[in-house]
């Protein structure tokens, strides 16, 4: 139960620390005043390594080793 938790509070963790990640991504474009084409790629690889952790985790969770 209490590893349930971890990984809960991991998952949590990784969320915010990929949200922080997007919004000074963003916030760094807007500074620069550049309309960086490539802005939207790397917001997609940010979620997209945050969806594969959580995967891994709720793996885990699942089915503890």
């Amino acid at each position: 139960m209490q590893k349930m938790y971890l990984n809960a509070s991991l998952a949590f963790l990784f969320l915010s620390i990929s949200y922080y990640q997007i919004k000074y991504t963003v916030i760094r474009q807007r500074k620069q005043k550049l309309a960086d084409p490539f802005l939207p790629h790397s917001i997609q690889m940010i979620i997209g390594n945050h969806m594969r952790l959580c995967h891994q985790i709720k793996l885990q969770i699942v089915e503890p080793q």
